[in-house]
């Protein structure tokens, strides 16, 4: 009955089965993807099927289950002696079993990753298999699962040292709707290996031109950086001109090869633990970004957002100089004011580095200040412990010039690197929906001069976490209920100035509040409030909650 009912269940993952029976996450998982396995070696050969059964198998693991296998590629095109036909014409025809195949049982798999068959539903499905023959097997699945459904996968993830072997490269020609291309551990490769590693990618680019999402990473996982040579790295990614995504996962020496890779195109670009340093003619490489909205960055030795900063600032003095002159002459703007040339149109920007260097802080002091008028969503994260006597964020003078980012809707800083961030600058970002700061929550997060009362400011406010000893007062909170009336989520659980009761007194009634974040030992309390306010969940708000 799972058998059949497996791809109603892959569809509907939250369908409830039955309430007698409760199976583990993981469990699940697993009887999932056996079955799915089992269907498909069912659709590909229903004659030679696949023999789950512990009790009725032999025990010969070698030959016997790529034989299974080998039933799903008989009918496919371009199996057999894995030569590859580069007539798009013949490439098109398929059998009707063939169609048959991708229709009822590809449709789950448009999108393929290389954990399609774990090595928990190959021993599901092949009791006496052992552990050596499995990469084999799984190298043999995915092909199968490929060159049956050359037309439908549009994502497609790998090792390289699985993507050496001729087989998979065939396979891999044959994705004529590929779009997302992502390859892990390059940099395990020889040389030999990774120039037919690249030879296949710069192929299939040649005679379909689909990818325009690629994901490249150069270590294995237990690694930070990877170690050899990278060049390879940069050859793959100039093969695609034409990118709009392009992740480089863990590269040791991105920022050094930041000037040879094509940015023109790109609308993401992601270099979330680069290292290295770039050439000094390269250190303005986001000028070359044209059409980026999404960047995530690891700030190394350099701040990329300085030379922005200072191009807009001049334009924002000469665009206001001009506004004033205009007014004290009586006369209104009727012109709008030039674009600015060589800033990028990032909508969300992710930022991240190590606090005991200087580097993330000039980042985040810069980056708000020349993604002002484009940016919607502004993420920055340091997990370094830090010691900071009073805010030293700015942002170009902020309220002060009259700055504003009209556009950003959330704010997110999580680390002691929060600490820097003055509220006073929440001024200058009038239609904030979400703000979370989380920093270290044993210490005070008193400092001079930076008083909470801006967030009053924030009338479109619905998540609200200031997570970390923050000085909150009753007065405070009142205010909060009085002028921001839109907020759904608060999140105070380790502002210990104040107690729950005193929170709930004052906002503990606002009409559009469902969640607070608060670490209790008080049911009774609870259950109070539950009286008064059915709708209100007080619970502890856990990181991941936030930080996706």
């Amino acid at each position: 009955m799972f058998d059949q009912a497996v791809v109603f269940l892959y569809n509907n993952p939250f369908a409830a089965a039955g309430p007698t029976i409760r199976w583990s996450t993981h469990e699940l998982t697993v009887r999932r993807h056996a079955a799915l396995l089992t269907t498909f070696l069912l659709e590909a050969d229903p004659e030679t099927g696949s023999d789950g059964d512990e009790d009725e198998d032999d025990g010969e693991v070698d030959g016997e289950e790529e034989s299974k296998v080998d039933g799903a590629l008989g009918d496919c095109p371009h199996a057999g002696d894995g030569s590859y036909s580069e007539d798009k014409e013949a490439m098109a025809k398929a059998s009707e079993r063939h169609r048959r195949f991708y229709l009822n049982y590809f449709q789950h798999y448009r999108y393929q990753n290389a954990s399609l068959v774990p090595t928990e539903a190959l021993r599901r499905v092949f009791p006496s298999i052992v552990d050596e023959d499995i990469p084999h097997l799984q190298r043999h699945l995915a092909r199968a699962f490929m060159m049956h459904n050359p037309s439908q996968i549009l994502s497609l993830s790998l090792n390289a040292p699985d993507m050496a072997y001729m087989d998979i490269q065939h396979a891999i020609l044959s994705l004529s709707s590929l779009r997302f291309l992502q390859i892990d551990r390059l940099t395990a490769l020889e040389a030999p290996q990774m120039e037919c590693v690249m030879d296949c990618i710069t192929r299939h680019n040649e005679l379909h031109g689909t990818i325009k999402h690629l994901t490249l990473g150069g270590n294995h996982d237990s690694e930070r950086y990877s170690e050899g040579d990278r060049s390879y790295l940069v050859k793959i990614v100039q093969a695609f001109p034409s990118l709009q995504t392009l992740v480089m996962s863990q590269w040791a020496d991105a920022w050094s090869n930041i000037g040879a890779i094509p940015l023109t195109s790109l609308r993401r670009l992601v270099m979330d633990h680069g290292g290295g340093r770039p050439r000094l003619e390269d250190a303005d490489f986001l000028s070359r970004c044209e059409r980026l909205e999404i960047l995530d960055l690891y700030v190394a030795e350099v701040d990329p957002f300085d030379e922005l900063a200072k191009r807009y600032l001049t334009y924002h003095h000469q665009h206001h100089q001009m506004f004033d002159e205009q007014v004290m002459q009586g006369r209104t703007l009727t012109q709008a004011p030039p674009p600015i040339r060589g800033i990028p149109p990032i909508h969300k920007l992710y930022i991240s580095g190590e606090g005991a260097h200087p580097h993330l802080l000039n980042a985040f002091e810069s980056a708000p200040v020349a993604l002002s008028q484009t940016l919607r969503v502004l993420k920055v994260s340091c997990l370094d412990r830090l010691i900071v006597d009073r805010p030293s964020l700015t942002w170009g003078g902020g309220p002060s010039i009259g700055l504003q980012l009209p556009f950003l809707q959330e704010l997110q800083i999580q680390g002691d690197i929060g600490l820097e961030f003055p509220f006073a600058l929440l001024r200058c970002c009038p239609n904030l929906i979400s703000l979370r700061i989380v920093v270290n929550g044993l210490e005070s997060c008193a400092r001079p001069g930076n008083d909470l009362d801006p967030i009053w400011t924030l009338c479109k406010l619905q998540v609200l976490q200031l997570s970390g000893n923050w000085p909150i007062t009753t007065a405070w909170l009142g205010q909060l209920a009085t002028r921001v009336t839109g907020l759904k989520m608060l999140d105070l659980q380790w502002c210990k100035a104040v107690e729950l009761r005193q929170v709930l007194e004052h906002v503990g009634r606002m009409p559009q509040l469902r969640r607070l974040g608060w670490i209790t030992e008080s049911p009774e309390l609870v259950a109070e409030w539950y009286a008064v306010n059915p709708l209100l969940v007080i619970e502890p708000i856990p990181l991941q909650a936030y930080y996706i």
